[in-house]
């Protein structure tokens, strides 16, 4: 992926007029070095929950809004406690969800870009006003690259890790119990990838692992790859001051 910096522009060699896939990751220098040498930091999903102090935190990472209208399980006992309390709403996960591993990063999309010259860019002000919170360091790195060597890692550990884009429409998903039941038989960790669309702006990648028993960390988990040839991180006075020029390979 061939990448070069002037002035204020990233420059993007592709071979059409779209962009490739590439990943963002906002923060700070230190830790960005080391996504870059293979030294990838997994938060458990407990550290996003919370009382949502700021906008990191989030009480419903990874839980399944459950249905109070339709029709429950009244000899369950969950159930049975539930509508005692006569909420308006329940969120649930499965067992242990809290020590799940995440990491999370941006996809570059055209969404996210304004355009700021004939093949000139600039990040759209949401996304920069979402992510300044994390600092003014920014890592770049390909998508294809990142996701092959966390596999062949993780196969390797006897880890499953699962990747994907995060869906906006938590809010708008509500399951009945016996529905919520059959997802979990399915795949437990689908709700860590739909997310409320108060972080829409985020346009969140993420990686979350199955360690299939291992034992992790007391508060993360670190994953080791082999280091990223395709990442360069580009230090700022402000994420305004990052732009992007396609440049069209020539025959």
């Amino acid at each position: 992926m061939p990448l070069d910096f002037f002035g204020k522009r990233l420059n993007i060699e592709i071979n059409q007029d779209s962009f490739p896939d590439l990943l963002i990751k906002v923060s700070k220098k230190e830790y960005l070095e080391d996504i870059i040498n293979g030294r990838i930091y997994f938060n458990h999903a407990e550290y996003f929950r919370g009382f949502e102090t700021d906008n990191s935190k989030d009480s419903k990472e990874g839980k399944v809004t459950i249905d109070m209208n339709s029709h429950l399980d009244e000899n369950h006992d969950i159930i049975s406690f539930i509508h005692l309390l006569n909420p308006e709403e329940v969120n649930i996960s499965y067992f242990s969800s809290a020590k799940t591993p995440i990491f999370c990063c941006s996809l570059l999309e055209n969404h996210m870009l304004i355009q700021s010259g004939p093949s000139t860019f600039d990040l759209s002000n949401d996304y920069i006003q979402e992510m300044s919170q994390w600092g003014n360091s920014l890592l770049v790195f390909s998508l294809d690259e990142f996701c092959s060597k966390i596999y062949n890692k993780c196969q390797s550990m006897g880890i499953t890790p699962y990747m994907n884009k995060v869906r906006y429409n938590q809010d708008e998903i509500k399951l009945s119990f016996a529905d919520f039941k059959t997802m979990m038989k399915q795949s437990k960790f689908e709700p860590f990838f739909h997310k409320s669309k108060r972080f829409i702006n985020q346009n969140e990648f993420r990686v979350v692992l199955d360690l299939n028993g291992q034992q992790s960390d007391s508060n993360h988990f670190i994953l080791e790859i082999e280091r990223l040839e395709s990442a360069q991180i580009f230090e700022l006075k402000s994420l305004s001051d990052l732009g992007f020029r396609i440049i069209k390979k020539t025959k």
